[in-house]
């Protein structure tokens, strides 16, 4: 498959999108799909080459019980493509994207809506390179401004040898902006090579257990959402957070538009009133959390 998979492409591409996804981040749920005769797996939340691969009746992405922690890892490899003499890698990301087949290049959009900065991505992996190919993973954010396009706020990748055994990697974000970015992405595939006519084919990449830090601490990436509502907004000298169901492990935490972590407290029931008259106007984001796990984010404007 040509001209596919250059970092600048990746870290530059215009985020048209926002998904709103609920990311599996353990690899723990899969979803059937068939793809003309080709019946395959993709992880839950996650897109993957698979759905254009299938199409030659191949399958680069598959549920694995070899598994770090739980029951299920992504195993992710190296495959050459019908009836071309290209190889595609195996790959996993919360954008979506497509392929344009007359040029076979492949687009980016959209990603994990979060308001928080994220330092960094962790997880486990496994991995055997064929001729000295290693695999790759790759972070980036976003932030949306209105009527103008998308600005990258960081990005980040690393390369990931071989290891016969599960084996921690992290990759750390670079940040460009000092502005709180709205758009996570994750990108992982099974080679470290861009140029898809001398990639080689038989490079086998297992991910499991993927946790990212952000500028208000460690938290999983979510398996679900928690919607957090405020009012008023905007607010002066208090301002309510409500919630649907109450949940005895709940925090939220503000954060100015500096990054800078401003209160935090604990949210058990399903409302809360706080006071807000010593922060100074402008906007604030939130993060909420339930067991460690982040669940939801939003933001209000103090005046």
């Amino acid at each position: 498959m040509k001209k596919v998979f250059t970092l600048i492409t990746f870290i530059i591409a215009s985020c048209s999108i926002i998904a709103q996804t609920m990311p599996n981040a353990g690899f723990e749920t899969w979803e059937e799909k068939t793809v003309l005769l080709t019946t395959f797996e993709d992880p839950t939340s996650w897109n993957t080459t698979n759905e254009f691969t299938a199409l030659g009746g191949v399958v680069v992405v598959n549920k694995s019980s070899d598994a770090s922690e739980g029951s299920f890892s992504a195993e992710m490899e190296t495959k050459q493509i019908p009836p071309t003499t290209f190889n595609a890698p195996g790959l996993v990301t919360y954008a979506d994207f497509s392929v344009d087949f007359e040029t076979i290049e492949f687009s980016f959009s959209g990603g994990l809506y979060l308001k928080a900065k994220v330092f960094s991505l962790s997880g486990k992996y496994k991995f055997s390179g064929v001729d000295g190919d290693s695999a790759t993973a790759l972070i980036y954010t976003f932030k949306h401004s209105d009527g103008e396009d998308a600005d990258t706020t960081g990005y980040g990748f690393t390369y990931m040898k071989d290891a016969s055994e599960w084996t921690d990697f992290t990759v750390q974000m670079i940040q460009l902006s000092e502005k709180i970015p709205d758009t996570f992405n994750v990108l992982i595939m099974s080679t470290g090579m861009f140029d898809p006519e001398v990639i080689p084919a038989g490079s086998k990449l297992y991910v499991d257990d993927l946790s990212i830090e952000t500028n208000v601490g460690i938290f999983e990436l979510p398996d679900r959402t928690v919607q957090v509502s405020t009012y008023p907004n905007p607010a002066a000298d208090v301002i309510t957070f409500e919630t649907a169901e109450p949940n005895d492990e709940r925090q939220i935490i503000l954060i100015d538009n500096a990054g800078r972590k401003v209160k935090e407290f604990s949210f058990y029931n399903k409302s809360i009133t706080i006071n807000i008259g010593d922060l100074p106007t402008g906007s604030y984001s939130f993060v909420t959390s339930e067991g460690g796990q982040l669940v939801g984010s939003g933001s209000f404007i103090v005046k």
